[in-house]
């Protein structure tokens, strides 16, 4: 398992997973066009989502998780030019 995603999405998208523990940084950047990336958290091993932290704007953070959990960041109210990078990634060695 990687240390971090980074994808290109567009709206109503999702991305792949990342298992964090520990502080982990979020990049987001692009065209939002009214979107709001959800960066959201799932504590029985990614069978649902719960929202965490929501963004309209370009950042760069760091977010802290003290449980072993999986990741993803979803896109949503976007307009037709939304085209956001969305980087995840932890600082720890991988986790098996």
């Amino acid at each position: 398992m990687g240390r971090f995603i980074e994808e290109t999405l567009t709206t109503n998208d999702s991305t792949k997973r990342l298992v964090v523990q520990s502080e982990f940084s979020v990049s987001l950047s692009g065209t939002f066009d009214g979107a709001t990336v959800t960066i959201q958290r799932s504590h029985d091993s990614g069978a649902t989502f719960k929202d965490v932290q929501a963004y309209t704007a370009a950042t760069e953070t760091y977010l802290y998780e003290p449980e072993l959990c999986p990741y993803r960041a979803t896109v949503s109210s976007a307009g037709a030019s939304t085209s956001i990078v969305i980087r995840l990634a932890r600082k720890s060695p991988d986790i098996h």
